[in-house]
C-alpha cells in the first residue's frame, strides 16, 4: 500500500506532490492526469538528488 500526497503542480509527465511530512516529491504520472488539490498515490522510491558545484556549472575546472 502506498502513501498519498497533495498535488501542488502538474507538468507534462509528472506532478509535484506535498507529502504529509512536508516533503515535496516529483511523481511520474501514469494514467489519468491529476488536478491541483487531488490526492495522489506516491511510490515508495526515495527521491534522487544530483548536486553540482558552482564552478562546474560556470565551466571552470574543479581542482
Amino acid at each position: 500500500m502506498g502513501r498519498y500526497g497533495l498535488v501542488m503542480e502538474v507538468h507534462a509527465n509528472e506532478a509535484v506532490v506535498l507529502m504529509p511530512d512536508g516533503e515535496f516529491r516529483r511523481q511520474p504520472i501514469d494514467g489519468e492526469v491529476p488536478e491541483v488539490g487531488d490526492l495522489m498515490q506516491v511510490t515508495e522510491e526515495p527521491p534522487t538528488l544530483t548536486l553540482t558545484k558552482k564552478a562546474e556549472q560556470d565551466g571552470e575546472p574543479l581542482g
